[in-house]
């Protein structure tokens, strides 16, 4: 009797044992200012949380990218290709005295950081992160406005869409070419009088700073600009056309030396190029900017 008591004495202790150990909760290890894997000095910077980096070293993708989800509150997903390298170091300098990097630089820091191993963030700014390949992230890109880029970060993926006013595609894409990077990470395709960009923000903002700036009244092809105009129902295009040609047509002469004589020609010469297209009563005008404009004063004199 007293060995029978003994052996459900046991198993009432081996029972309790093996539940204490189920309701263990599991083992975590959160990010934080005394808690974190992270090389780097867990700060706070007007109340939001700052990287200070000291020296140099080396970060694991996968403890530089948890660091950055707890510092910005983002949920952060890996592609099958990053998902191979969590644990591979990335190498940092930073000054002896050190340096802060704060709340709003760190994903671009980051970024920057996970190029040596050919990764970067996509997404960041939306809150819902991805780590990817470098060569991966356009697929990801988040399609944009010109205006919206100064309000993202640096490091995040964009695709852009614009045209051209007055510059030709020609121009805008020799442009395009001198800004392109080995490593992939600024694209640009031109079609139909209009380009795409792809890539990090801070790029295409400088990309698209320098094709503004060529992109100005009097660029492209002797400044001019092809447009077509609907004509009055009351006029007929040609005789639209006739009527714009003499207003733009101007005196000029020439001088030529035919056996030591000179002779003086005089003609009549016109910066503007008008076509007349009956079929829809239009007319096609090749000018510059200017002259548009007092093209189209001239059209609307004609209602």
């Amino acid at each position: 009797m007293t060995r029978i008591v003994a052996a459900l004495l046991a198993v009432a202790l081996c029972t309790v044992f093996t539940l204490a150990e189920e309701e263990k909760p599991p083992v975590r290890f959160p990010f934080g200012p005394s808690q974190t894997t992270l090389p780097f000095e867990v700060v706070q910077q007007d109340g939001k949380t700052a990287w200070k980096i000291v020296g140099k070293g080396s970060v694991r993708v996968e403890d530089l990218v948890g660091g950055l989800s707890t510092a910005n509150a983002l949920r952060v997903s890996y592609s099958q290709y990053a998902s191979g390298r969590l644990r591979e170091n990335l190498p940092y300098v930073g000054p002896d005295a050190g340096v802060v990097i704060p709340s709003a630089e760190l994903a671009d820091y980051s970024s920057e950081l996970l190029s040596a191993a050919g990764l970067t963030l996509v997404g960041a700014s939306t809150g819902k992160a991805r780590v990817v390949s470098t060569s991966e992230a356009p697929a990801y890109a988040l399609y944009v406005a010109e205006s919206d880029l100064e309000k993202l970060a640096a490091s995040e993926w964009v695709v852009v869409r614009g045209a051209p006013k007055y510059a030709s595609m020609d121009v805008i894409s020799m442009v395009a070419q001198s800004r392109r990077r080995a490593d992939g990470s600024v694209s640009f395709s031109a079609q139909a009088g209009s380009f795409i960009i792809t890539g990090m923000a801070g790029e295409i903002r400088t990309m698209l700073r320098l094709m503004r700036d060529l992109d100005q009244p009097g660029a492209g092809s002797e400044g001019k600009l092809v447009r077509v105009y609907d004509i009055p129902a009351s006029v007929k295009a040609a005789d639209a056309a006739l009527v714009i040609r003499a207003l733009f047509e101007e005196p000029g002469q020439t001088i030529q030396n035919v056996e030591k004589n000179i002779v003086i020609m005089t003609n009549r010469r016109s910066d503007l190029n008008v076509t007349a297209l009956p079929a829809n009563n239009r007319i096609v005008v090749r000018a510059t900017a200017g002259d548009h404009a007092l093209v189209q004063s001239t059209i609307d004199s004609m209602k």
